[in-house]
């Protein structure tokens, strides 16, 4: 929604920048396994630490894989037994109303079951960021359908911030490449 803060008080200008004051932010990811976005989540989530941050990963399922020793707390996002996709997004929802997040940063390749129907639950101080790290379909359709709900969209190389751009004019995209030097 429109009504939603906006990073630095702006569209965003540098969202790992040192922080004036602590912020505390989620980041979901599919699943904490040995594969690139759960790199990416640690990467993330040990930058914005080092900033002085509280960080929270979010995923469903087992959360063990390389989480131990690590300065972050980590929330089971995993669906119930019993519970339906609308009844897991409203308790996502819930739950990130509750975490009562500054930002909730959403890796975007293979979606998370229940978070994309949780967009419109989130309390709208809450700043939403989906971090976009393949190009595929199957990452930009969720972006395009929730670009509503979403500040400013973060991508890891020159071509995927293109391409965000092209597909959704009304939002802004970065380009940020967690300090990697990724070719076009």
């Amino acid at each position: 929604p429109s009504s939603r803060p906006t990073l630095n008080g702006s569209t965003c200008s540098n969202p790992w920048a040192k922080a004036t004051h602590s912020m505390k932010i989620g980041i979901c990811v599919r699943a904490l396994q040995t594969d690139g976005n759960t790199a990416t989540a640690f990467v993330v989530a040990d930058t914005l630490i080092r900033l002085g941050h509280s960080v929270t990963l979010l995923a469903p399922g087992p959360t063990s894989v390389g989480t131990e020793n690590r300065p972050w707390a980590i929330i089971d996002l995993a669906q119930k037994r019993w519970e339906s996709e609308v009844g897991l997004s409203k308790r996502l929802g819930r739950l990130f109303a509750r975490e009562d997040f500054d930002i909730l940063i959403v890796l975007m390749g293979l979606p998370i079951p229940g978070v994309e129907g949780s967009f419109p639950f989130l309390p709208d101080r809450t700043v939403l960021v989906p971090m976009i790290l393949g190009d595929r379909e199957h990452v930009y359709q969720p972006l395009e359908r929730t670009a509503s709900f979403w500040n400013v969209a973060l991508t890891i190389s020159p071509g995927l911030q293109r391409e965000v751009e092209r597909r959704v004019t009304n939002r802004p995209a970065r380009l940020h490449t967690l300090a990697i030097d990724v070719p076009d």
